[in-house]
C-alpha cells in the first residue's frame, strides 16, 4: 500500500491513450490492507458531499479493478468490511493527530477542520450513533 494516498501525492494528465496517473511520495509504502489507501484517498481528497454521492461507485470501481487484475478470494462484502475497519483505524490516527497539532498555525486549523468534517462525517455515515454501544 502507498500509505499516504491523496491528491497532493498524485499528478493526473491526459494523453493520446487516455489518462496518465503518476503517484509519488512513497516514504510510507508498506505491506498491508490496500483498502486503507482507498479510504484515505476518498476521505481526504473529496468533500463530504462528493463522497456521499460517489462513494459506492468509487468503491465498486476499485473492487471491479481488483477482480479484473486477477484478485480472487476477496468478495465485495469483504472489501466493504475492510473499508469500514480502515475508516475506524484512520479516524483513531486523526484523533491522535489532533492531540499533537499546534493550533496556532492556519495549516493546523485546516487539518482540524478536515478531521472534524470529513473524517467525523465518514465515521457517522458508516457507524451511526444508534448502532454504537451506549456509554454508562
Amino acid at each position: 500500500m502507498h500509505g499516504d494516498c491523496h491528491l497532493n501525492n498524485m499528478l493526473l494528465s491526459t494523453g493520446p491513450d487516455g489518462y496518465d496517473l503518476k503517484v509519488f511520495d512513497w516514504q510510507l509504502c508498506c505491506r498491508g490492507n490496500a483498502v486503507r489507501d482507498v479510504v484515505y484517498f476518498i476521505a481526504n481528497s473529496v468533500t463530504t458531499e462528493v463522497r456521499k454521492e460517489h462513494e459506492s461507485t468509487m468503491l465498486n470501481a476499485y473492487y471491479e479493478t481488483l477482480v479484473k487484475q486477477g484478485v480472487t478470494d476477496f468478495s465485495m462484502e469483504g472489501c466493504m468490511h475492510a473499508y469500514k475497519l480502515s475508516a475506524l483505524d484512520f479516524y483513531y490516527f486523526m484523533v491522535v493527530v489532533l492531540v499533537i497539532l499546534d493550533f496556532t498555525s492556519e495549516d493546523a486549523l485546516a487539518i482540524r477542520d478536515l478531521i472534524f468534517d470529513r473524517w467525523g462525517g465518514f465515521i457517522l455515515d458508516h457507524y451511526p450513533i444508534d448502532l454504537l454501544p451506549a456509554r454508562e
